[in-house]
């Protein structure tokens, strides 16, 4: 049986992550974007704050979700695929950046994409198997 251990570890830091994002979307959205490079062609308007403050409300929300999952890992396994989704989600988005929007140049989908890619590589591996159950990974790590 696989330790709990590495799962929970990477879940409580994806959710620090998800939380320091979500702070800075929702209560600094300027500053939040100028730590990527990003300001907006129009300027911060109202429709663009709301959208980022709506936006952070959602990372919030997932980050809470990962704190939950690992709380007991074995429990919330098919929730594994949530995180694994939102790498998906980014690589997605960022290959419409490439081809569709042209927002983003060759070197910058790579760089994204192999993130993305590394990230729900370790969520996918570190996830608990299928017959996993909390008391079977408590007997196995005892």
């Amino acid at each position: 049986m696989k330790s709990p251990r590495p799962l929970q570890g990477l879940l409580v830091l994806w959710a620090l992550w998800e939380f320091v994002n979500a702070s800075l979307s929702t209560f600094a959205s300027a500053l939040g974007a100028s730590f990527v490079g990003w300001v907006p062609k129009n300027g911060w308007t109202g429709d663009l704050l709301a959208m980022s403050q709506q936006y952070g409300m959602v990372l919030f929300l997932l980050g809470a979700v990962y704190l939950l999952i690992a709380t007991d890992p074995a429990r919330y396994r098919a929730f594994v695929w949530i995180p694994i989704g939102e790498q998906a989600i980014g690589v997605a988005y960022a290959l419409y950046g490439l081809l569709g929007s042209h927002t983003m140049t060759g070197s910058q989908f790579a760089t994204q994409a192999i993130v993305n890619l590394v990230v729900a590589a370790l969520f996918y591996l570190l996830r608990p198997s299928v017959g996993a159950s909390t008391e079977n990974v408590r007997i196995a790590n005892a």
